[in-house]
C-alpha cells in the first residue's frame, strides 16, 4: 500500500487489497489529517467499493467522482459534515 503525496498535489491513497468498509475508513482517516480542499485519489479493488465509497462521501458532503474502474477523486471542502462542531 502507497498512501502519499503526488507531484500533482494529490494524496493516493491505496486500498487495493482491502475488503469493505476498510477502504472508506482509510479515506477518511487520511483526508482529515489533510488540510480541506486537498484532493485525493483512492484506489480500491473491492466490489462493494463501488457504492460505499459515493454514499460515504455524499454523507460526509465530500465531493466524488469516478476517475475509472476502481479509482475516485475525492476533495473534501472547508466546510463539510466533519467539520462541524457537535
Amino acid at each position: 500500500m502507497n498512501d502519499e503525496p503526488s507531484k500533482s498535489g494529490e494524496t493516493l491513497i491505496d486500498a487495493r487489497g482491502m475488503r469493505c468498509p476498510m477502504p472508506v475508513l482509510r479515506l477518511r482517516k487520511i483526508a482529515l489529517s489533510e488540510p480541506a480542499g486537498r484532493t485525493l485519489v483512492l484506489i480500491a479493488d473491492d466490489p462493494a467499493a463501488r457504492t460505499d465509497v459515493p454514499a460515504f462521501c455524499a454523507d460526509m458532503g465530500w465531493l466524488c467522482q469516478k476517475r475509472g474502474e476502481g479509482r475516485w477523486r475525492v476533495v473534501r471542502p472547508a466546510r463539510s459534515r466533519e467539520d462541524v462542531p457537535r
